[in-house]
């Protein structure tokens, strides 16, 4: 039974991506939300295809993807912070859409922030949450907050300066599948987060009075290009299926995909 809910999940993954695949290595069109106000300073190496944040902001800063169009995508790359200095948040935002930062009636995001060290109310360890508020306004920082789901390996865990991890993010509108250092770290559904479905919107970086944030080597593409076989079947052991895919089509597809591979590494 395991075996046949893996296929149809693996199948419902690579029939939903119907466009050709191309892995996107430049990313140097991503936008600064409030570009004109913040005081952050983002600068793009195109040779490594990294971002860099050099400033410890006063104002949490988000740099997205403009096409707004992340679902049934992953995203591949690194993380450090190049510093000693301070100890604050770093991470990501998925299905993020122009001005949900300050929130709106179409707000619905998610968001994964990662704090080194503790302060007052202000805890430790990486918390995913999902956004329909300013991020303002939120409860996002502090001990009233109440994230949707708790890192398996950081969740009291801070990140260590000039260390680097690797990440691998998966977004679908039934799942959510983060990697951190080659380990899932989250896997959940609409239903965790309250919602019927995960909304369409980007990719972006986001650190809040964090200085020298690197966000390197990084890779966008449809998950079954970026995710290794042994990725989608661990999503597919830990997310229900859902949906009416055939099975026939499922084991279609999924041949195709190992096909593709096998070719690739020939």
């Amino acid at each position: 039974m395991k075996t046949l809910l893996t296929s149809l999940f693996l199948g419902a993954t690579l029939l939903s991506q119907v466009a050709a695949a191309e892995v996107i290595t430049d990313i140097s069109d991503w936008v600064v939300e409030n570009e004109d106000t913040t005081d952050a300073n983002w600068t793009y190496d195109g040779e490594s295809n990294s971002w860099f944040q050099s400033v410890n902001t006063s104002d949490l800063t988000v740099l997205y993807d403009p096409s707004g169009q992340s679902l049934g995508k992953a995203i591949s790359g690194d993380i450090s912070v190049q510093t000693i200095a301070d100890d604050d948040y770093i991470g990501f935002v998925v299905g993020y859409n122009e001005g949900d930062k300050q929130g709106g009636e179409d707000t619905g995001y998610l968001l994964l922030s990662w704090k080194q060290a503790t302060q007052g109310s202000l805890t430790v360890g990486m918390d995913l949450f999902y956004m329909e508020n300013s991020l303002y306004s939120s409860s996002v920082y502090g001990s009233s907050s109440q994230p949707i789901s708790r890192s398996n390996d950081y969740e009291n865990v801070g990140w260590d300066d000039f260390v680097e991890y690797s990440f691998d993010i998966a977004y679908s509108g039934s799942y959510l599948a983060i990697y951190v250092n080659d380990e899932l770290q989250y896997s959940i559904t609409p239903g965790d987060a309250g919602v019927e479905t995960f909304n369409e919107g980007s990719f972006g970086f986001y650190n809040f009075s964090q200085s020298n944030v690197l966000y390197g080597g990084v890779e966008y593409d449809e998950i079954s290009e970026l995710l290794t076989e042994a990725q989608l079947t661990e999503i597919a052991s830990v997310v229900p299926v859902s949906g009416g895919v055939g099975l026939g089509l499922a084991m279609l597809g999924f041949g195709a995909w190992r096909r593709k591979n096998e070719n690739r590494t020939a």
